[in-house]
């Protein structure tokens, strides 16, 4: 080999290794951030859990349903009322009627 490509060479596998250690550092900075990430979660997930628990023992219990006994109706019985034959009204109807008819605007054509 030519000692210029030699000196290229280790030049090269010299920058290599000064990436490998860069990238060895890095890995090593995002393991201890991932570990305190998980130790954080946990963290959490327990107070979670424990706020789950509190939150079901300060609850307070469904209210009994009611008991209906046999002999006691669930509703009140209302009669159904009488059938309306329309003669009450019958005069009062026919006077108004006849009441529309004296007026004059009632027989005029409508003009738009």
């Amino acid at each position: 080999m030519d000692p210029a490509e030699t000196e290229k060479l280790k030049q090269a596998i010299s920058t290599q290794g000064a990436r490998v250690g860069q990238h060895e550092q890095a890995l090593q900075g995002i393991m201890e951030s991932l570990h305190n990430l998980t130790a954080g979660f946990t963290q959490l997930s327990g107070r979670l859990d424990q706020s789950f628990i509190q939150l079901n023992m300060l609850t307070a219990p469904a209210p009994e349903i009611p008991v209906i006994h046999p002999g006691q109706p669930r509703e009140p019985f209302i009669p159904t009322p009488v059938r309306y034959s329309g003669l009450v009204c019958d005069r009062e109807l026919a006077s108004s009627s006849q009441e529309q008819m004296r007026h004059t605007c009632f027989h005029s054509p409508l003009h738009l």
